[in-house]
């Protein structure tokens, strides 16, 4: 199969699958889509495209699997730095990383996950100030779309 960005329905291939992750990033002016590698029964792996817009912060937060992510255009800053197209970042199941902050030009990232039931965002239960903030303007935004807020949690 083929998928062109510039296709209308493109950003929401997946949606379904990835529950209301992808209406909370709208909410908030992101976009999502989600591609599952091979047959999708929520073990195999899936490559996501992650649009955040200028100034965009994603709030820490772990995956309860392994994931790869790959910085496509634009740029981000994170607890070690600036990450530029063709960084690579790397974490285990339920260890926490970020906060990212999208760049002026904002940032397009693919990220992979080792299980397609892995999608799903854990807060932490004691954020930063900078991912406490982008928590409270995510659960606005949220509620605000009639969405359902994500808990925060321990893991």
């Amino acid at each position: 199969m083929h998928f062109k960005r510039s296709e209308p329905d493109y950003w929401e291939f997946g949606a379904a699958a990835a529950g209301e992750t992808p209406l909370r990033l709208r909410a908030m002016g992101g976009n999502f889509a989600a591609f599952p590698i091979g047959e999708h029964d929520g073990t195999e792996p899936l490559a996501a495209l992650l649009f955040m817009p200028p100034g965009f912060v994603l709030p820490r937060h772990c995956h309860p699997c392994s994931r790869l992510e790959v910085l496509i255009s634009g740029w981000m800053q994170t607890p070690d730095g600036i990450v530029r197209p063709g960084d690579v970042m790397t974490t285990d199941a339920n260890v926490f990383y970020g906060p990212h902050t999208a760049g002026v030009d904002g940032a397009l990232t693919v990220e992979i996950f080792g299980k397609a039931n892995g999608l799903s965002a854990i807060y932490e239960s004691d954020p930063d100030e900078v991912s406490k903030a982008a928590l409270d303007k995510l659960k606005a935004m949220t509620e605000a779309a009639g969405l359902t807020y994500p808990a925060r949690q321990s893991v």
